[in-house]
């Protein structure tokens, strides 16, 4: 889940009180918590790191899978439930 994203903004401001996003994936917290049905994707290139190093370290790897749980936990609950 990477690159650049855009959303309505009344969506937006109608949820975003519910907003708690993890590390670097706030895109999946928007999708979720603003109950969007339809996803479009525009295709982008990665080349591979010439310098530096990758911010994805295993802590950050248990992060979001700690956060797909919470995601998930949400979806299927009666906050969720009630718009």
């Amino acid at each position: 889940m990477s690159g650049f994203f855009a959303l309505n903004r009344t969506s937006f401001e109608r949820y975003q009180k519910r907003f708690n996003p993890t590390g670097y994936k706030i895109g999946l917290e928007l999708l979720v918590k603003c109950h969007y049905q339809e996803v479009h994707e525009i295709p982008i290139h990665f080349a591979d790191r010439q310098y530096g190093v990758s911010k994805l370290s295993i802590k950050e790897q248990l992060r979001y899978i700690q956060h797909l749980y919470q995601l998930f936990i949400y979806r299927y609950s009666d906050e969720y439930r009630k718009g």
